[in-house]
């Protein structure tokens, strides 16, 4: 008979276990250290003396953990002796140093081996070294910003354009058919009453050159509104819901504007402006709307536009998802408006129950 010496077997077999979860810990790609309940490190694997830059485990063993971190750039834990303090399941970004001193931003989570009883019997923190993260990070953002100020050039540039025509239809083209419609109404008023025909002729001119004024002067103010310079925000607003009544006699135009004005920068004006205009357009001749809510509120550091109409909707799944590709009905445009004023652009619409554009940006 063989007797079989049973605490050998077990002793066996936690030697097993231990060497297994070591093993894994070694081929671990992140950097693991292991301490006590004292925040003293016990164990490294591989990667961690890789990313601080040890040469050997000996270097690190036996030291406290929280001088790993740099105490002023710590975000997101509260104590620098946070792998000694702080209970499990952490995670978080942190700012730790190299064996030279350097420093490096890093990933880090944190974790509790207890025992049965629940008692701690150690701590273990995994880091990943994210520099190649924060750099592709920091890169984005500098696209982003030098993106949203060739956006913001362009979109300059486009106003000034806008402005320079509607000057040349105001005093040129304008001015010129001022000119004509004065000379033919002292012509007919100098004709004698005999030539019936040749009078009618020139009413019927007098009065198209009389439409004429009328569309050069609206396209003019469409381009550019002096009201908006004369008026302000809020008055060119109104201005611009009555002539579209004129224009859309059966239509129901109701506003809310509260603002201060005094508040709101010239380019978030106009991007207001641009987007009420859009909005309304696509309103009444793609969605035949005949009613529209405008509501423009100001809260302590947030202007919020909406324009809701009761037309015949749209299904927003036409619209491509990109906002690089972001189109039809002038989306992109006013897309673009709510990028360079640091906004964000929204529009909710659905078949047969209209559309709702909505535009959130700073107050300054």
């Amino acid at each position: 008979m063989t007797f079989i010496n049973i605490p050998e077997i077990k002793n066996v077999e936690q030697e097993l276990a231990v060497n297994f979860f070591k093993d894994v810990l070694d081929s671990a790609a992140s950097g693991i250290i292991i301490t006590d309940n004292k925040g003293t490190v016990s164990y490294a694997n591989p990667a961690f003396l890789r990313i601080f830059g040890y040469g050997e485990i000996k270097e690190i063993l036996g030291k406290d953990a929280s001088g790993l971190f740099v105490s002023d750039r710590v975000k997101q834990f509260d104590d620098v002796r946070c792998i000694v303090e702080v209970g499990g399941g952490l995670t978080g970004e942190a700012i730790v140093e190299y064996k030279d001193g350097s420093v490096f931003p890093v990933e880090v989570s944190l974790s509790e081996a207890r025992d049965k009883q629940g008692r701690i019997l150690g701590k273990m923190a995994s880091f990943i070294d994210i520099s190649n993260r924060k750099k592709t990070e920091k890169k984005l953002r500098e696209s982003e910003d030098k993106l949203r100020l060739l956006s913001h050039k362009i979109i300059e540039s486009r106003e000034n354009e806008r402005k320079l025509v509607a000057k040349e239809l105001h005093d040129s083209v304008g001015g010129n058919l001022a000119a004509i419609k004065l000379a033919l109404e002292q012509k007919l008023m100098s004709m004698d009453s005999g030539l019936r025909d040749s009078i009618c002729s020139l009413e019927k001119i007098l009065a198209n050159i009389k439409d004429t004024i009328i569309e050069v002067r609206r396209i003019s103010n469409h381009l550019m509104p002096s009201v908006l310079e004369d008026l302000g925000l809020s008055g060119t607003i109104r201005w611009y819901c009555r002539e579209q009544g004129k224009y859309h006699q059966n239509a129901r135009i109701i506003t809310r504007l509260e603002i201060e004005e005094d508040s709101i920068s010239d380019l978030i004006k106009i991007a207001i402006f641009r987007v009420i205009q859009e909005g309304m357009t696509n309103a009444f001749k793609h969605g035949g709307a005949d009613k529209i809510n405008l509501n423009l509120i100001e809260t302590d550091d947030c202007i919020e536009l909406c324009v809701t109409d009761n037309g015949c909707g749209f299904d927003p799944e036409d619209i491509p998802s990109n906002p690089d590709s972001f189109g039809g009905f002038g989306l992109r445009g006013m897309n673009d408006r709510a990028i360079v004023c640091n906004g964000k652009f929204e529009i909710s619409s659905e078949i047969g129950k209209g559309t709702r554009v909505k535009l959130s940006l700073p107050c300054r």
